[in-house]
């Protein structure tokens, strides 16, 4: 599938009049820690008390004992999609060496049905 945001120039292919190629990376908690971000988008959607750790697995797991499965399904599309950008990578993780606005791929997920893909 390709995606609009990425670059059409053959410039960015190693063999010219080919598409570039699109690698997936998984950036949940291996380059990127989204626990910040969804312990304060759920508290401000007021879904969490503030009691509630920050971490990612506490807020999903408070959801789901609170009979708040789908709030917990909205959440990850709004988080890995829009919010997406917000998220801190990992101190040690490669991206953290990328500088703003030069990795020119599309950011999306396949967590969800609701979530902000390509």
């Amino acid at each position: 599938m390709r995606s609009s945001n990425f670059p059409s120039s053959s410039a960015h292919s190693a063999h010219p009049g080919q598409s570039p190629m699109l690698l997936g990376i998984d950036f949940d908690n291996t380059i990127v820690c989204y626990d910040a971000l969804f312990h304060r988008v759920c508290r401000e959607r007021g879904l969490i008390p503030a009691e509630v750790p920050i971490n990612k697995t506490d807020v999903r797991n408070y959801l789901r004992q609170a009979g708040r499965e789908d709030a917990w399904t909205e959440m990850q599309g709004y988080v890995y999609g829009a919010q997406m950008s917000e998220a801190s990578p990992f101190p040690e993780s490669w991206i953290s060496f990328v500088p703003a606005g030069r990795l020119p791929c599309p950011a999306g997920s396949s967590a969800t049905r609701r979530a902000g893909l390509f």
